[in-house]
């Protein structure tokens, strides 16, 4: 699971209203959005900073492609006349694939470690029976 947080700031002189921010990337959950004022969304006063949140869960094909791109983008109307546009940018997330097991044989004695083996368990059992006779 990736988190992705989109940090979208004022730097102007000028209160900005009607901000959007946008990510459309497929499977990606809703943008959860902290304005600086809860009651005004989309308002950002001069110096003011929003931040957006929202979570991806990683995919087979995503882990095959070797990334993961991802686009936000944030834009308002023009104030006063003046165009105020819209900025994006672009986070690449690398992913690899988990190494491979490698199952191997789990060693065993074989025919002949089994003959030994019981044998010495006979040669011990003997030992015990003549150590009780005497």
């Amino acid at each position: 699971m990736v988190t992705y947080t989109i940090t979208v700031s004022n730097l102007g002189d000028t209160p900005l209203a009607g901000v959007s921010v946008t990510d459309p990337m497929s499977g990606l959950s809703a943008l959860n959005i902290a304005w600086p004022d809860p009651a005004a969304p989309g308002s950002l006063p001069k110096g003011g900073v929003a931040t957006a949140t929202a979570t991806y869960s990683i995919k087979a094909a995503d882990v095959t492609a070797g990334q993961v791109l991802n686009t936000a983008t944030a834009q308002a109307p023009p104030v006063a006349g003046v165009a105020v546009g819209s900025v994006s940018d672009t986070a690449s997330i690398q992913t690899t694939t988990a190494p491979s097991v490698i199952a191997q044989n789990v060693p065993t004695l074989g025919e002949w470690g089994v003959i030994i083996l019981s044998s010495l368990m006979a040669m011990l059992g003997l030992t015990r029976i003549r150590r009780r006779k005497f």
